[in-house]
């Protein structure tokens, strides 16, 4: 008797199906003026462009999307201030990230404006982007790689001295 009694009770809950998750979608962030923001969609129902030069155009003045293609936490590197030639290592979370805005002339480090170049470097499925500042010691390097066919920023180096 005890048997049926609970063969009926896990017939009746035990088959519950689970819930299906609805993915959460980003906050949007501010970024600047001209920035646009994509709506808000998952990887998975995201198509990517394999150019390099579509996807870093699009990272750059899309905030959005430019959140959705780093991979969080991202790893970084950086000088130690009182020993410049040792390098510390740590993660960023995604609410310590700070979008990133490639100029070809100028960056902004630490709140100061400097003259800067920007180095574009290619491996087979991955791009390093370098800014380096003229006539200062600004070297910030940002790695790409391409995979699960997009691309996404999974490095930042900080090697000011």
């Amino acid at each position: 008797m005890k048997v049926v009694v609970v063969l009926i009770v896990l017939l009746c809950f035990g088959c519950k199906k689970p819930e299906a998750k609805t993915p959460v979608p980003l906050a949007k962030e501010p970024y600047s003026q001209d920035v646009y923001y994509s709506e808000a969609i998952s990887r998975d129902e995201e198509i990517c462009d394999t150019s390099f030069t579509a996807f870093i155009d699009k990272f750059e003045k899309d905030s959005v999307f430019q959140l959705r293609h780093v991979e969080f936490p991202l790893f970084y590197t950086y000088s130690d201030e009182d020993f410049p030639l040792d390098f510390m290592e740590r993660y960023i979370d995604k609410d310590e990230y700070k979008l990133v805005h490639f100029d070809k002339d100028s960056l902004t480090y630490k709140g100061k404006k400097y003259a800067s170049e920007l180095h574009k470097a290619r491996d087979r499925d991955s791009v390093h982007y370098y800014q380096i500042g003229k006539n200062s010691y600004v070297d910030l390097r940002y790695h790409f790689v391409f995979k699960e066919g997009c691309w996404y920023l999974v490095q930042f180096d900080d090697m000011t001295d």
